[in-house]
């Protein structure tokens, strides 16, 4: 095995499932005689990374040979059936066949259950697809991109969610603009006088009291907000867990009046309502599966090329892969070029039409009853912020069974 390439042997760990990690780690791989000993050691031990402390430590798990010098003829001779106890000399002896264990499945480290093949009657290759776009942006994107294109954007998506929340009864009484609620900040400066606001949060941070201070805008104005978590609160409570900028939230409090500018005190925070999504049981004749994959980046020289391989090998020998229908490539499938500074010292492929021509190569290994749909990123040759439209005609002309859509979109599978 001494003799193996560095790929070869980095095919031989994926399989196995180990990775490995840093230069130290690969030249001790490289000058392993035998691969197998480590494998089993790390199999043995629930370990995936390989760094070079982690061989060396499984390294310590392999038992050496040791050479034992035959006896002499004549001792070996006129020995006894029984061992003599003082002997160094080990006697073999023969074993009774062991029964094989029943196959158990390998344990699912996520926790969740094993798929069954019962679930899927039939193969995937057996059913014809169904593939419907509700909404594609690709030619109907209007925006150029401008300050009042995005005040637009976040302006709809507000007024969007607060219907959303008022439809869904998220809110204890209607909200107010926040240009209302400045106006009348004396009269709603007590518990007794609450108010209720939904805006977009911004410049989210905790203050020396341990309150989450935010502010919260809508179409007309900022107001400065505070929130402190009840006592008892679960650590995913917007207080402890914190907010993200430009999340839309529903508010409930009043202003505290005083010297400095009056801030708004919270006593209860409103999340947009989220919908229950109820499982469809397909009938016999249609269940089938499908696969989503994001961020290959080829032509990246950190793109995992053996773990690739592995997928395509799974696609083509695992008895669940059958039941896979639809693949779908969800953006960033190449790396791109001149996506950050200094990327082309991490690119293995330089060009980005040979970036694309080598992901259509690796995509021809998919076997022929899958359906492929392929999505943009922001590393794909599309414009790097939402809406995407479609890859480039020119750059679809590699992909002889693909389906190209543009990001946002909307689609259902069967």
């Amino acid at each position: 095995m001494a003799g193996e390439d560095w790929a070869e042997r980095q095919r031989t760990l994926a399989a196995a499932g180990l990775l490995v990690i840093g230069r130290a780690a690969q030249e001790k791989v490289q000058s392993l005689q035998d691969l197998a000993p480590l494998i089993e050691a790390a199999q043995s031990s629930n370990v995936v990374m390989l760094s070079e402390r982690a061989i060396d430590e499984m390294l310590t798990l392999v038992p050496t040979e040791q050479t034992i010098e035959a006896p002499p003829v004549a001792i070996r001779t006129a020995q006894a059936t029984l061992a003599d106890p003082e002997s160094h000399y080990p006697i073999g002896r023969t074993l009774a066949p062991v029964a094989t264990p029943d196959y158990t499945p390998a344990p699912r480290r996520h926790g969740l259950a094993q798929y069954s093949l019962d679930d899927f009657p039939m193969e995937a290759r057996d059913v014809d697809a169904e593939i419907e776009i509700h909404f594609d942006i690709t030619g109907h994107s209007t925006t150029e991109g401008k300050m009042h294109d995005m005040q637009s954007c976040f302006s709809d998506r507000l007024r969007q969610i607060r219907q959303m929340m008022i439809a869904g009864r998220a809110l204890p009484r209607r909200p107010i603009s926040n240009s209302e609620a400045w106006r009348n900040r004396q009269r709603y400066s007590s518990s007794e006088y609450e108010v209720t606001l939904v805006g977009l949060v911004s410049e989210s941070r905790w203050s020396r009291a341990g309150n989450l201070n935010f502010v919260i805008e809508d179409e007309t104005m900022q107001i400065r907000c505070s929130l402190k978590a009840p006592s008892g609160a679960s650590n995913l409570h917007p207080a402890l867990d914190g907010l993200m900028n430009d999340d839309t939230v529903g508010v409930s409090g009043y202003f505290l009046i005083g010297e400095r500018s009056p801030l708004f005190w919270i006593s209860d925070i409103h999340m947009p309502p989220l919908g229950r999504h109820s499982k469809a049981t397909a009938s016999e004749d249609e269940a089938v599966s499908a696969a989503f994959l994001s961020d290959v980046h080829v032509g990246s020289k950190t793109f995992l090329a053996p773990q690739w391989e592995k997928m395509i090998e799974w696609f083509r020998t695992d008895p669940l892969a059958r039941t896979v229908k639809y693949f779908v490539l969800s953006g960033d499938g190449v790396d791109g070029v001149g996506i950050y500074p200094g990327q082309e010292r991490h690119l293995a492929i330089t060009d980005l039409f040979n970036q694309y021509g080598e992901l259509a190569r690796l995509l021809e290994g998919l076997p022929d009853w899958v359906d492929l749909m392929i999505l943009p990123g922001n590393h794909d040759a599309v414009r790097p912020a939402e809406p995407q439209p479609a890859l480039d005609p020119e750059v679809q002309q590699d992909y002889s069974n693909a389906l190209f859509v543009g990001n946002p979109c909307d689609f259902s599978l069967h």
